[in-house]
């Protein structure tokens, strides 16, 4: 099996991952409260809109105004910001407003690849299930009290092509009760990470056993 772990670039290859919505202003599905945004780089923050329609983000200090393109796309770039454990509020304006609770800056990473990144920490909550409930699960869940460190399952969804929006179930800080979904190796790892350099880390998980890496 094939599983990379990959620090993702600043610009999180905008293009990608965008919600399909028009009318009201909208973020790209990796927006939610709760979110880990990527310390140290240009940070973009993009969605959709109205053709033409005004659009206004704030973000820990910096204000940024663009203009939703003819494709219905907009995008801004904050510059970039040192990794920060306090939540802080992301607020989009455009036609309406929207107001993300709880973003914090610091580690981002991709988990994706085959089975064994899909592997959660505890088997019965994922598909995976053989061989899949890691050692010592109980305690390891038990101990697994890591605000900081979060978690965004991206679904799996077949396509002919490539896709332009993904669903996701928002991000998810660690705690007993949610770290059982988690990716197992993503979830050590950041923990690893986040114990050696005390800033938040982000694990953005998109994996699905038996694929071929291509898809």
């Amino acid at each position: 099996s094939f599983c990379p772990m990959k620090r993702l670039p600043g610009l999180l290859a905008f293009f990608s991952l965008l919600p399909l919505a028009h009318a009201d202003v909208s973020l790209a599905p990796l927006f939610t409260d709760h979110a880990v945004l990527q310390r140290d780089k240009p940070l973009p923050v993009w969605g959709r809109a109205d053709v033409g329609e005004a659009v206004t983000v704030q973000f820990a200090g910096q204000t940024r105004k663009t203009t939703t393109a003819s494709d219905g796309r907009w995008v801004v770039l904050l510059d970039a910001l040192p990794a920060n454990p306090q939540g802080t509020d992301l607020t989009v304006v455009g036609k309406n407003t929207l107001t993300l609770h709880d973003l914090v800056v610091g580690e981002v990473w991709l988990c994706s690849g085959q089975s064994n990144m899909e592997y959660t920490v505890d088997a019965r909550a994922g598909t995976w299930q053989a061989n899949s409930r890691v050692v010592n699960a109980a305690t390891e869940i038990a101990a697994a009290n890591f605000p900081l460190i979060r978690h965004v399952r991206i679904a799996q969804q077949v396509a002919e092509s490539p896709a332009d929006t993904v669903q996701t179930g928002g991000w998810q800080l660690t705690t007993p009760q949610t770290v059982g979904g988690f990716t197992a190796v993503g979830y050590f790892f950041a923990r690893d990470i986040f114990q050696k350099l005390g800033v938040p880390v982000g694990l953005v998980h998109s994996s699905w056993g038996g694929t071929p890496v291509e898809s």
